[in-house]
């Protein structure tokens, strides 16, 4: 009888010290979890950061292009050709002044 006590009192132990290791996992696990989500969380919040800025600076250089695209079309439209042909006399007279 004295044995049966004893193995009661193992058992009784060793479902205590389980029951504990499974409360200290199931701790343990939950706190990774969470870490895991909040990395998770930080990672997407950084990309979708990145993607703004990149398209930000996508955008502004087709925006730059275009106004350089429009620019060119507005001054060819108001320079005539005796415009340009002064122009370039004045190019050329400039050269010939530098030049001994």
């Amino acid at each position: 009888q004295q044995r049966l006590a004893k193995l009661e009192s193992s058992k009784d132990e060793s479902i205590s010290r389980a029951k504990a290791d499974a409360a200290d996992l199931r701790n343990q696990l939950t706190a990774d979890a969470q870490a895991l989500s909040k990395r998770i969380q930080e990672d997407a919040k950084n990309a979708a950061q990145n993607e703004v800025e990149r398209a930000k600076k996508q955008l502004r250089e087709e925006l730059l292009k275009e106004s350089v695209i429009a620019a060119r079309k507005d001054l060819s439209a108001q320079v005539s050709s005796a415009d340009q042909q002064r122009l370039q006399d004045q190019f050329i007279n400039n050269i010939k002044t530098v030049q001994p």
